[in-house]
């Protein structure tokens, strides 16, 4: 003879609730790389190679001239001096990412000033807060920067940026006119 004991274990709603939550989390735990992928609010440090969005699906850059430009205001500026410059759409975007190169090298120089109004925030990429790019989600049409040459430098620079307009179109390798940085 077989003697069968069942045992009943009531628990707590509390627990109950808590042990729900625990398995939808591990549900989903799985998902976390690809949600992982979506960067509304920064941009990964893996985008400084490219200067491009690195949003699933991936896709390539827009084709024809950009809707969007990256205006400075002086063609001459002092070393050590903040120049200003602007991300400039005839439409709205979600991102974008600059950097001051300079002509003769292609590399990126100088660092960036944000200031806690502005929808930005810097990165490192090759030094210190030589990139600047999207905090924020919300769409614009104009943001306000301001780049800082390198005290001493003397070069020509431009920048050259990508600007996302919605998830999957962005254009990438917008350049300003270049300007010339003179030390004092």
């Amino acid at each position: 003879m077989i003697l069968r004991l069942v045992v009943v274990i009531t628990l707590p709603a509390a627990e109950v609730i808590a042990m729900r939550a625990l398995h939808l989390l591990l549900c989903l735990v799985p998902l976390m790389p690809h949600l992982a992928l979506c960067y509304p609010d920064y941009v990964p440090q893996s985008a400084c190679d490219w200067l491009a969005p690195w949003h699933e699906p991936y896709t390539d850059p827009a084709e024809g001239p950009a809707p969007y430009k990256l205006r400075i205001y002086h063609s001459q500026a002092p070393a050590g001096i903040p120049v200003p410059v602007s991300v400039v759409g005839s439409q709205p975007f979600l991102g974008f990412m600059v950097q001051a190169h300079d002509a003769g090298s292609g590399q990126a120089v100088g660092s960036w000033q944000v200031t806690p109004h502005i929808p930005a925030t810097t990165m490192t990429c090759s030094n210190p807060d030589n990139t600047v790019t999207h905090n924020s989600r919300v769409s614009k049409q104009l943001v306000p920067l301001a780049w800082l040459p390198p005290k001493g430098y003397n070069g020509t620079v431009f920048f050259k940026g990508t600007v996302v307009a919605t998830y999957t179109t962005y254009w990438t390798d917008i350049a300003s006119a270049p300007f010339r940085v003179v030390s004092v």
